[in-house]
């Protein structure tokens, strides 16, 4: 690509590589592939099941996971510190915190905290 009006004809074309041309050296510990994290179960510290990774997006603000599983809406969660704790790819899943990933009510005593409206108003 040696000028402006080569670089604009690329406008818009999907680039695609081959997954064993990636440097997978070069990540950090706390670096992934989006492709590597889809499939990946998302489980509690119990081992309750909160569905599968099927896709992550950007939308801007910070990555989000979505998460598919049988009998379930699709979910979004942060992939943030607080909502994954610990992706082990090689197992195939990832640990959450389902309640910092907003996918469980836990509320103080009056509800304060909750992210969910209370029953009882």
């Amino acid at each position: 690509i040696n000028s402006r009006e080569d670089a604009e004809a690329l406008n818009g074309i999907e680039l695609f590589v081959d997954r064993d041309n990636l440097p997978d050296e070069e990540l950090d510990d706390d670096e992934f592939y989006y492709a590597d994290l889809e499939g990946l179960e998302a489980v509690d510290k119990d081992g309750k099941s909160f569905g599968t990774v099927s896709a992550v997006f950007d939308f801007g603000a910070g990555d989000l996971l979505e998460l598919k599983g049988p009998g379930r809406r699709p979910s979004l969660i942060p992939f943030t510190e607080a909502a994954v704790l610990e992706i082990d790819l090689e197992g195939g899943k990832i640990l959450i915190d389902p309640e910092a990933a907003g996918l469980i009510e836990n509320p103080d005593e009056d509800g304060a905290n909750s992210n969910f409206p209370r029953k009882d108003k």
